[in-house]
């Protein structure tokens, strides 16, 4: 090869590597410094989405001092040396991304200093930069909080104090901040003072509800604590004090299957409960008719009880215990047909009495 061609050759290298570093600086994602005019333009409504204003300052700096912007885009805070370490890094991306953030800091150099590693590491949203940060917006006039109080005890817990073992339910409760931050509720589902479940943040005075599933028989003290975004914790609520009860179960229900009507049949029924709990039978007759509420009867117990059908015709009878804490068992059912009628003189009958009649003379 000859020098022409090997300065034509490296001329063409040279302009592909330019082109793919171009592509390559395209598709990198730049910081896009706003002021804190444009932040507040951006964040006092949703009508041009939502963006996410992060407080980037050290936890003091956050709690002495931070803007102040309305639900959804409240401010939110993540350290920036946090962002520098990898599991810092990763903790922000499952907060955090796929959302437009905007970082703010005292002045704008550390939350400069995030946006650009943010950007730099593929982060997947718009990464704006607050140029001046809380001074300028503070100097601006623009909504500010200062220092922190403690929410307000949430609650009573509302709900049904009667559970069945391994059944979800639905429980509420309502809290406020003094200082209208948003909050969330934590959820202590034994009354150990151990928050098993969070809530989501929403606006101070928010009803709150949550379901839980008991997998164990027993009482339980639910109580709620509440929590604002700078970290203060209220006193837990009142407790709801809650019964997870195992229904009771209907085991057995003899009797026939066949009878006459207006002639009593005879049932036996006995059921058992897990908690040991007395027991009652409610029996449907499938007439139109029910029995009273029989019981109480220990666990295992068998009663007896009998029932008149008046008309022809298939029945099914339905069973139900029911246990001290008015908790039921499933339905079980067992069918009667009344197919012969009792005391009517039909031909039949008329034939037989005068056969017996004639054995006795002849």
């Amino acid at each position: 090869m000859n020098i022409k061609n090997l300065i034509s050759f490296s001329i063409v290298c040279m302009f592909f590597f330019s082109t793919f570093a171009s592509i390559g600086q395209c598709e990198q994602a730049d910081v896009l410094d706003i002021t804190v005019e444009e932040a507040w333009e951006l964040l006092s409504t949703t009508s041009n989405g939502i963006q996410l204003p992060i407080d980037v300052r050290t936890d003091v700096e956050w709690v002495s001092k931070r803007i102040d912007t309305p639900f959804p885009e409240y401010a939110r805070q993540f350290e920036k040396d946090d962002i520098v370490d990898e599991q810092g890094y990763q903790e922000f991306l499952e907060l955090y991304d796929g959302n437009d953030v905007i970082l703010y800091c005292k002045s704008g150099g550390r939350s400069s200093s995030a946006a650009n590693i943010l950007v730099s590491r593929g982060f997947n949203g718009t990464v704006y930069n607050v140029l001046g940060g809380i001074t300028d917006w503070d100097a601006a006039g623009l909504p500010i909080k200062n220092g922190n109080d403690m929410p307000e005890k949430p609650h009573l817990p509302e709900g049904s104090e009667i559970c069945i073992l391994g059944s979800s339910y639905d429980f509420s409760s309502l809290s406020n901040d003094i200082n209208e931050d948003v909050i969330r509720l934590g959820w202590d589902w034994n009354g150990d003072e151990y928050i098993d479940d969070w809530t989501d943040y929403q606006p101070s005075g928010s009803t709150f509800e949550h379901s839980h599933i008991w997998n164990m028989a027993g009482y339980y003290e639910l109580q709620v604590i509440s929590e604002d975004i700078v970290g203060g914790q209220s006193s837990f609520s009142d407790p709801l004090n809650i019964l997870v009860d195992t229904p009771p179960i209907v085991t057995n229900f003899e009797g026939p299957h066949d009878g006459k009507i207006e002639e009593a049949c005879e049932f036996i029924v006995s059921g058992t409960d897990a908690d040991d709990d007395l027991i009652y039978y409610q029996i449907i007759w499938g007439d139109g008719t029910d029995s009273d509420l029989l019981g109480p009867f220990s666990s295992g117990e068998e009663t007896t009880i009998t029932h008149t059908w008046l008309e022809k015709g298939s029945y099914t009878i339905q069973v139900i215990s029911i246990d001290e804490h008015n908790i039921e068992s499933d339905v079980l059912t067992h069918s009667v047909n009344m197919p012969k009628i009792r005391n009517l003189f039909s031909m039949f009958s008329i034939l037989e009495y005068f056969i017996n009649l004639f054995h006795m003379y002849f």
